[in-house]
């Protein structure tokens, strides 16, 4: 991200803002991952707060999306929607999210929106979580 945004930086006029919204997982923020993917998006997290941090002075602002379950494929796992396999497994993951069901992707978009828009100026370094109350729960 740091070459990124040192191409952006030389390209942007002077006084302009420039908004980066990570997408990483609820499971950077609670355990409910395997190992490998959980540690990924707490670094993920980690580097984007830190990131925030140091381009902030710049014009700059670095914030994260971290989504629970939403209903894609990689969720599915190849799976498709009516294979008794995923209905079996998508009861369980709805079993486990407070609000009661999957996200779909779209439901993404208002957040991501939010966050790369001017009504989120002054927001930088957060992480937005839409994961269904899980994290709370």
């Amino acid at each position: 991200m740091h070459a990124q945004i040192a191409l952006w930086l030389k390209a942007a006029s002077k006084g302009s803002t420039l908004a980066i919204v990570n997408v990483a997982s609820v499971c950077g923020e609670a355990a409910f991952c395997g190992p490998a993917y959980t540690t990924s998006k707490w670094g993920e997290i980690g580097f984007s707060k830190q990131a925030a941090s140091h381009y902030a002075g710049k014009g700059i602002r670095v914030n994260v999306l971290a989504p629970g379950p939403v209903n894609t494929p990689m969720l599915r796992g190849g799976l498709a929607e009516d294979d008794p396999r995923w209905l079996a497994r998508k009861f369980i993951i709805e079993k486990s999210v407070p609000m009661g069901r999957i996200a779909e992707p779209w439901e993404m978009a208002g957040p991501v929106t939010f966050l790369s828009s001017d009504a989120s100026s002054y927001v930088t370094g957060v992480v937005v979580t839409a994961d269904g109350g899980m994290v709370n729960h």
